[in-house]
């Protein structure tokens, strides 16, 4: 969406996030700082003087925006601490309670186990709908985000959703609507979507880890909790594809923007955003090797990503190639961490260039 509003010139990476947003931010439930003078006292909020608006794009793309990299999710998280947290802002001691009624009390807090029009309308998991106040809440909680004046390097889910939060403003629709309308259908992409459980079959869909309120096994529904918050429709995850499909999309990259006969992105946004920038590792949006999860062999000017499910994708545009791996590390449990133990991702990609005679002493001559 970037690349393509950066085409159109309705997204410019120099200009402040803000530019892109229609109203101001919320500040009227921040919490005050109750200050006593002499007889009178004074409820102060302390609005900062700098704010998520305030950041360029172009820091945003490139993860060095300084905003807090956290999403506010920890109270809609289920843990121990955000059970007690939450019952306790109800007037009730935790310590009273037995575990199954602290859940019980804080699903019912912020959840229903079924949609209600205009009451529970954001499906998190299956049998779990976040509440609209609650959801509303979210939202300004992700604006109000504190953003520091170091502007280190620093990957977050966070500039992916309020990128993808300006870019449907611009667009004046919902991200998954575009996305498919503009390029998944056009490029043949048929199994690619955000929120698959309304389009496919469940036994076509890989499961990951449990619903931690239900119990349930995740399948269909993004596994992301901070994209799950938000809909399943996020800018930092909640993509399901298969290898196939996301091999035509990084393609259409690697021909700078063309594919089939048709062009999808200008060809000179497509270089810029794939370009490795000033004082970074990283391009616009896309990692860059060298990378742990990328061959040794591929060339310098190789870009992609990787996900926390396991998964990567690189194009090296000076070989002509894009890999596409696909994995599942979270079923069932996310603390399963062999995939990357044992480089899985770098062997696997290291070991396709070995086969086409692609080396690094091939490189050298």
């Amino acid at each position: 969406m970037a690349m393509y509003l950066t085409g159109k010139k309705l997204l410019d990476p120099k200009a402040k996030l803000g530019t892109y947003f229609n109203s101001p931010i919320d500040w009227s439930n921040l919490s005050a700082d109750t200050i006593v003078n002499g007889k009178d006292t004074v409820l102060i909020r302390d609005i900062p003087t700098t704010t998520v608006y305030d950041v360029p794009v172009k820091s945003i793309l490139e993860h060095r925006s300084g905003i807090n990299p956290y999403a506010p999710i920890f109270r809609f998280v289920y843990t121990y601490q955000s059970l007690r947290r939450c019952v306790e802002k109800l007037n009730i001691n935790p310590d009273t309670l037995k575990g199954d009624d602290l859940k019980r009390i804080t699903f019912n807090e912020y959840y229903s186990d079924r949609y209600i029009k205009d009451t529970a309308e954001t499906r998190v998991w299956e049998n779990t709908w976040l509440k609209n106040n609650y959801r509303d809440s979210l939202y300004n909680f992700i604006m109000r985000l504190n953003v520091s004046e170091k502007k280190t390097y620093k990957y977050s889910d966070v500039n992916m959703i309020l990128l993808q939060m300006a870019s449907e403003n611009i667009l004046k629709c919902k991200s998954d609507e575009f996305m498919k309308k503009t390029f998944y259908l056009p490029l043949g992409m048929r199994n690619t979507c955000y929120t698959p459980y309304r389009y496919f079959d469940t036994t076509r869909i890989v499961p990951t880890e449990k619903n931690p309120w239900t119990g349930k096994m995740i399948c269909g529904d993004v596994h992301d909790p901070s994209a799950a918050l938000l809909g399943g429709i996020s800018g930092n995850a909640g993509l399901f594809s298969t290898a196939s499909d996301l091999g035509v999309l990084f393609q259409m990259l690697l021909n700078y923007g063309e594919y089939g006969g048709q062009r999808y992105l200008d060809s000179l946004t497509v270089r810029k955003f794939t370009q490795k920038q000033p004082g970074t590792s990283r391009a616009l949006g896309f990692d860059m090797t060298p990378s742990k999860y990328a061959a040794e062999s591929a060339s310098r000017s190789t870009y992609g990503h990787t996900g926390f499910t396991g998964t990567c994708a690189w194009t090296d545009p000076e070989n002509k190639i894009v890999i596409v791996f696909l994995s599942n590390r979270v079923y069932p449990e996310a603390g399963n961490q062999n995939i990357n133990k044992y480089a899985v991702r770098k062997k696997i990609c290291q070991t396709i260039y070995n086969g086409l005679g692609i080396t690094n002493e091939t490189k050298k001559m």
